[in-house]
């Protein structure tokens, strides 16, 4: 991470803690995008707890010249009940809702408190969970991951002694 973006996750921080009342839940989000990510209108921001519903809401794209920000801060203010582990996604779409750039990161909310972030805009979409790619389990999916190579009574049959075949 370069310099200019470190300072840049920093001043936002400071900024985001400093108004605040001290019982807002704060994400103090830097969205960063890379080359030629599109056409942009909206960003579509969702943060989902390890437990609990999402928060999803969209801004309008920050624009210059008709071209989105390279970098640019945003402060948004979460529900009280969100706090803990999360996953933030950021989907940067155009005028027909299609999605040409995104990015995710991972972070911990603080109740009543302030947290950064930093999230990276790269042209396409997510993959699907569980698309079935080398690292699908790795990232999430439907079902639990065994990576552990043995002890799935199902892959081993009736009485199966855990050792995989």
């Amino acid at each position: 991470m370069s310099s200019r973006l470190r300072l840049s996750n920093l001043i936002g921080f400071i900024v985001a803690a400093g108004a605040c009342s001290s019982s807002d839940t704060i994400l103090a989000l830097t969205i960063n995008s890379g080359a030629d990510i599109g056409t942009v209108e909206t960003l579509h921001v969702v943060v989902t707890p390890a437990s609990g519903a999402a928060f999803t809401f969209d801004l309008p794209a920050p624009l210059v010249d008709g071209s989105i920000k390279s970098s640019f801060f945003e402060r948004i203010k979460l529900p009280s009940s969100l706090e803990g582990p999360a996953t933030v996604t950021v989907e940067a779409q155009n005028a027909a809702h299609t999605t040409t750039a995104s990015g995710q990161t991972q972070t911990t909310i603080v109740k009543d408190g302030a947290v950064a972030a930093s999230v990276m805009l790269m042209p396409g979409g997510l993959p699907p969970p569980g698309d079935g790619g080398a690292d699908a389990g790795a990232t999430g999916g439907d079902a639990p991951h065994d990576s552990g190579g043995g002890d799935t009574p199902a892959s081993d049959g009736p009485g199966g002694d855990g050792a995989g075949g």
